[in-house]
Order: C-alpha cells, then structure tokens, then sequence
C-alpha cells in the first residue's frame, strides 16, 4: 500500500506559472529569470507561427500568443479545479506519478510536476501539439525521465499492461466522441490508482459518467467552478468529472 510522503522536491528549475483570470486574484509565480543567449531555433520558430493553448512565460518579456482570448481564463479554471484533488491524490503516494491523455502543448503536464508528481507520463496523438511539448520540456530543462512525452501508438501507461497505474490521470481536451465510448475511459480507469479527471460538455456529463461507470470506475462526482471562472463553466457548459476506482480488497 502505499504511504503517504512528506518529503518537498525542490528544483532549480522554474516552473511556468498558473494562467491569470483576473486582476483581482494574487500574481502568478514570475517568469523565468535568465534563458541562454538566444531563444532556441525551433522553439522560434514555433512561437512565430502562433495559435498557441496557453500563454507560455519563455522569457520575462516573452509569452507564446494564445489562439484565441479564452485560452487564459479556461486553464486557470481547469487548473484551480484539478489542483487540491490532484494534489491530495499526489501527496498519498510514496512515488507519485500522474498521466494526460492528451497532454497537447504539455500545460497540465508542468503543473502536476509543480503540484507533487514525481513523473508524468504525457500523450497525444497529434504531431504538432506533441513537438511544441517537447520543445517546452526542453526549454524549461525538464528531464524526460520526469515527463514523457510519447505517441498515442507507443504511449506507455495507456495499456494496463505497462507498469504500476498512476495516482492521477487527466482526460481533458479529448474529442466528445470518445468520451461517451467505453474504450478510452476503460484505458483511463485501468491506469487510475488514484483519481482521474475528465473534461466534457456539460450536456454530455451525465453520458459520459455512465460511460465511466461501466468502464471500470467506482464514483464519478462533479467539481464545482471557483466563482469567477470561464463562463463556460459557470453556466454548465462545460464539466469537470473526478473518477475514482473501487479499493481492492
């Protein structure tokens, strides 16, 4: 069984902050102080063309463009949601590790190393999503045995087969379709030894808990927003679901 580890990491490396909703909440944690002499080609590169999830802080006067201008406000909304179950779900564990679904750009990635996550196992199956994770794995000198970034084909921790399931699994950003399908939530519930979050339109979360249920997972509940969300989910639009397993005997 395994015990709970009071143990803090500590790291020289600076994390990238909590996305900022609002003027009124405190600051997010400051922007790397010192990056190399140049900006790295690639990552350059990537940030010119634009379209980006989250406001990355590459340097303290540099954030890579957001796609759209609700790409702020949704992830501190995720983020202040996912963060004390994760967190709670992390601090249990002697070796805590936590595993994305579809870890796109990789942002909930970083924040579960920051929350206690020993390792993270990121996934996604969509090439470019994948590169900009690594090149921000990369650039904030993370190593990969802390956060994997893998192919849905070669992903490991997607297969109940390969090693130990995780304390904490994400399933945000997932196409709808797949959510009220029994097969990727029966992959999540196999790898959750802990708690496993899942993202979906509000209208669909009654579906997809059932779907959850008969995939293998004991209890869905439904997380509430913080008062001053993206409206998304203040009006129940969109759902945050946590599913946990049955403890075996």
């Amino acid at each position: 069984m395994a015990t709970r580890s009071t143990e803090r990491r500590t790291s020289a490396r600076t994390r990238p902050p909590a996305a900022e909703a609002g003027r009124d909440r405190a600051a997010p944690p400051a922007a790397p102080s010192a990056i190399g002499p140049r900006l790295e080609s690639d990552l350059a590169d990537e940030i010119a063309r634009g379209g980006w999830e989250h406001a990355w802080p590459i340097a303290p006067d540099l954030q890579t463009p957001l796609a759209g201008p609700g790409g702020r406000q949704a992830g501190w909304t995720l983020e202040r949601m996912l963060e004390r179950p994760a967190r709670d779900a992390l601090v249990m564990s002697s070796s805590p590790s936590a595993l994305d679904l579809a870890c796109g750009e990789g942002w909930l990635c970083h924040r579960l190393l920051s929350w206690g996550a020993r390792s993270v196992v990121g996934i996604d199956a969509r090439p470019a999503h994948l590169r900009r994770a690594e090149l921000l794995r990369d650039h904030f000198s993370i190593p990969e045995e802390e956060l994997d970034l893998c192919a849905e084909a070669s992903a490991p921790g997607a297969d109940s087969s390969a090693g130990a399931p995780h304390d904490v699994v994400v399933v945000v950003g997932v196409p709808e379709r797949l959510l009220t399908d029994a097969g990727l939530l029966r992959v999540a519930a196999r790898s959750t030894a802990g708690v496993c979050a899942i993202e979906c339109r509000g209208s669909d979360a009654d579906a997809v808990a059932r779907a959850g249920l008969a995939a293998g997972f004991a209890s869905l509940e439904r997380v509430a927003p913080p008062l001053q969300a993206d409206p998304r989910y203040l009006l129940g639009d969109r759902e945050l679901l946590l599913a946990r397993v049955g403890e075996e005997d």
